[in-house]
């Protein structure tokens, strides 16, 4: 006789990442006996008991044969409690009270319990996103079903809902009911356009016009910005304010910013098409923010804020050679951490804002006193190194302007812009004639900087009065008058 052998699939994390399962079920002759192989840890073997209660409210008695329970792949440790409904269900198909197709690629996920209800099952968004990742045809696991309902129209597996083992049987998987995930992100846009703006960071700042429509163009650029200035004139809150600028990310964008994240900071739905935010404290390790690790390797804040925003407020209180780590991620947006036998690449598309002081005491150029040494203030700036000051696309000292910001830049009508700004198809730039004065790279920056001006101005083509007009208003963000000479505060690079 031949042996019964059924296959069904899940997911769990293995060294950090989550993983598919094939779960393999074996009834064969021999002595009753039930074995779980493939680094099963201790939570999974105890699911045995559950797996017998729950087989007793279905009134299903196993035969007299071994049933053997295979995790693949078997060469990595397998954690979970969620392996309690694939394995019952492997055992269901076994004994042929479910149909089982050979193309069937079916995700369970679930915790029995002993009264025949099924524990829904947390940090279900990772698990969900990763199925759909890996072409699943249907995924089946207890949770909400309004949460589920709206889920369903993202992605491409047909989503179905069971609390209780007896649902098993209820739930059709007939090819029919494979979706196909809609367009949905005009919805995503609507809901971001629509959300309420009353308690956002954005409507309490106060600056000119030039400074409101200088973040804009950070935002829509996802331009570096290195921002110097005294105690008190709102860099930290400009740069947190803009979180709220970034726009929502397209649904195949979702499993690449949640992947890297803490369960904790994706518990909703919305929280997927939002793009990270971190801020990581200047006493943070070097591990903490690059990467790092030894037996396995784990993100840190710099791939944490894939596809968002990293914020360091304070910048030369952060290690050396943290900050020189910087330097390759931000041109290449991905970092490769090697361990002894070991390298893993992780993904780092970041935006990078940074904050800092022009000084020790910071009040340099400022309305009080610096007490700060010419030596000491050379010391302190050159904790920034140069070439990592040469990646950034804006060096601007802030300034505190009193100035309640016009209708325009209101954030409800700038998320509107912002949009109809990035739909915008970029200007021709090959006939442009470089500006001598810059390096190779702050050639590139300038004309990233210059395409992003001519889009929010919605130009077709730029001529030398756009150009005019956008030197202009760089040297006035960047505190410098039409004739490139320092007017709030001069350029410390070459002063010692």
């Amino acid at each position: 006789m031949t042996p019964r052998v059924s296959k069904v699939w899940t997911s769990c994390y293995s060294e950090a990442f989550l993983s598919s399962v094939e779960v393999q079920v074996l009834l064969r002759n021999g002595l009753p006996r039930f074995d779980i192989i493939g680094l099963p840890k201790n939570m999974i073997r105890e699911g045995k008991d559950r797996i017998y209660s729950a087989l007793s409210h279905l009134g299903i008695e196993l035969p007299s044969k071994k049933i053997l329970v295979n995790l693949n792949p078997a060469d990595r440790p397998k954690e979970g409690s969620h392996f309690d409904l694939p394995i019952l269900i492997g055992i269901l198909k076994c004994l042929g009270h479910l149909s089982s197709g050979e193309n069937d690629k079916d995700f369970y996920w679930g915790e029995l319990q002993l009264d025949g209800n099924i524990r829904p099952l947390e940090d279900h968004l990772a698990h969900l996103l990763f199925a759909h990742q890996a072409r699943a045809s249907r995924l089946l696991l207890s949770q909400d079903k309004a949460e589920l309902d709206s889920l369903q129209s993202f992605l491409s597996p047909r989503i179905q809902n069971i609390r209780n083992v007896a649902d098993i049987f209820m739930c059709p998987s007939s090819p029919s009911l494979v979706v196909k995930a809609s367009n949905s992100m005009d919805r995503v846009t609507r809901q971001w356009l629509d959300e309420d703006a009353t308690n956002a960071k954005w409507s309490q700042l106060l600056g000119s016009s030039e400074q409101f429509l200088f973040w804009s163009l950070v935002s829509l650029g996802r331009h570096h910005v290195l921002v110097e200035g005294p105690p008190g004139v709102g860099k930290s809150s400009w740069c947190q304010a803009l979180g709220e600028l970034q726009r929502p990310l397209p649904p195949h964008l979702w499993w690449s910013r949640y992947q890297f994240q803490s369960r904790q900071k994706c518990r909703e739905l919305k929280d997927l098409w939002n793009p990270p935010f971190e801020a990581p404290h200047h006493s943070s390790s070097r591990a903490a923010i690059i990467g790092g690790g030894h037996a396995q390797v784990l993100a840190g804040s710099m791939t944490r804020a894939h596809l968002g925003i990293l914020f360091l407020d304070e910048l030369p209180e952060y290690h050396r050679d943290l900050l020189e780590a910087l330097r390759e991620p931000l041109e290449s947006k991905s970092i490769t951490i090697a361990r002894r036998g070991l390298s893993q690449q992780l993904p780092a598309d970041m935006q990078l804002l940074a904050a800092m002081n022009p000084c020790g005491c910071g009040y340099y150029q400022s309305k009080k006193t610096c007490h700060c040494v010419p030596g000491e203030m050379y010391r302190y700036r050159q904790r920034v190194s140069e070439p990592l000051r040469d990646r950034f696309h804006w060096k601007v000292y802030w300034k505190y302007e009193a100035q309640k910001p016009l209708p325009e830049y209101k954030l409800c009508k700038l998320r509107d812009r912002l949009i109809s700004a990035e739909r915008q198809p970029p200007a021709p730039l090959g006939h442009l004639y470089l500006p001598t004065r810059l390096s190779a790279r702050q050639q590139r920056l300038w004309l990233d900087k210059l395409s992003i001006y001519s889009r929010w101005k919605h130009c077709s083509e730029i001529g030398p009065t756009e150009v005019r007009e956008f030197e202009d208003f760089s040297a006035q963000i960047e505190g410098l008058d039409k004739g490139h000479e320092a007017i709030s505060i001069k350029r410390m690079e070459g002063e010692r």
